[in-house]
């Protein structure tokens, strides 16, 4: 909550407006009230004139690099520096007692949500790629390790060069973002070159529309919708996009909201979503029936660009 007031003083003293991108509480301490507290700090900076917006995806699982768990001290000189630590039994065990307990220097999200929550998703040794989509106990138990060993050796083999998804939010949470009126909906794909990528990838949007809309009911059609295309066009300010409008770019989503599906899961997140009779961008076809048309159909949009 410190970081949100500090951001929105600044946007304040800028007299900008303010997107508070990955709107999230991390770890089961901040979980529920929370993020309550959160929405209320914005709604309350809204209140007093400062235009705020923010955006969240609709897992509860994020996607980042396996050295971010380590404090921020041992990050310090880059990877071969971080290696040289990992290697040293003594540093491992002044690690393990730092990462073993909430702290108030650095966000210790190991300890907020254990290593029960992250999964490996990119390796790039061969002997290791057999661990991709395993979470680290799994594998410290195939190895015979302890939880810590199994993830320090692995850092030291890759050369920091591992890639996980942590589960890190809760259920409860995610939707209240997605529900917050001035909030959009975000995919936040990442590409990797090897290994499984976050099934956000391919399968933020449908999933919004398939299990949020459809079969829960936790959001109107129309205002999901919204929030993936009007609410992030406005926010911003693309002009001549979001909308079905005369005039406005011909970027068109054609779909049965009874036949949408997301296939795309952690263990198999390159699935593609089924469902889309047809997308248009700037009117031309760019995919039928859930094929894509390999063509060049987009163009590039610049900050602040006329149409």
């Amino acid at each position: 909550h410190r970081s949100l007031r500090e951001v929105i003083e600044i946007a304040r003293a800028l007299a900008v407006p303010l997107h508070v991108s990955h709107l999230k509480a991390v770890g089961r301490q901040n979980w529920g009230q929370g993020l309550r507290e959160a929405l209320a700090i914005l709604d309350r900076a809204r209140d007093s004139g400062l235009e705020v917006t923010c955006d969240a995806y609709p897992y509860t699982a994020g996607s980042s690099q396996l050295i971010q768990l380590l404090p921020p001290a041992c990050l310090e000189g880059g990877v071969p520096k971080i290696i040289e630590r990992l290697s040293s039994p003594a540093e491992r065990r002044r690690l393990v007692e730092i990462l073993g307990q909430p702290r108030e220097d650095f966000e210790n999200l190991l300890y907020s949500v254990g290593w029960e929550s992250i999964m490996v998703t990119t390796v790039h040794l061969e002997k290791n790629k057999q661990y991709i989509g395993k979470t680290i106990p799994a594998i410290a138990a195939e190895q015979g390790k302890d939880p810590f060993d199994c993830a320090f050796d692995l850092l030291v083999e890759e050369e920091c060069r591992v890639a996980m998804v942590a589960f890190l939010m809760s259920e409860a949470d995610v939707l209240d973002v997605l529900r917050y009126p001035h909030s959009a909906i975000i995919s936040d794909s990442v590409y990797p070159t090897s290994g499984l990528p976050h099934p956000r990838l391919y399968g933020a949007f449908p999933r919004v529309l398939a299990e949020y809309v459809r079969e829960r009911g936790e959001l109107e059609l129309a205002q999901a919708v919204h929030k993936m295309t009007g609410q992030p066009a406005r926010i911003f300010r693309l002009q001549g996009k979001g909308l079905v409008r005369p005039g406005f770019d011909a970027d068109l989503c054609v779909f049965d909201p009874a036949q949408i599906d997301t296939r795309a899961t952690y263990q198999d997140p390159r699935r593609l979503a089924t469902g889309f009779a047809a997308v248009l961008v700037g009117g031309r076809l760019a995919v039928e029936r859930d094929k894509w048309i390999p063509r060049a159909a987009g163009r590039l949009v610049r900050s602040g660009q006329a149409r």
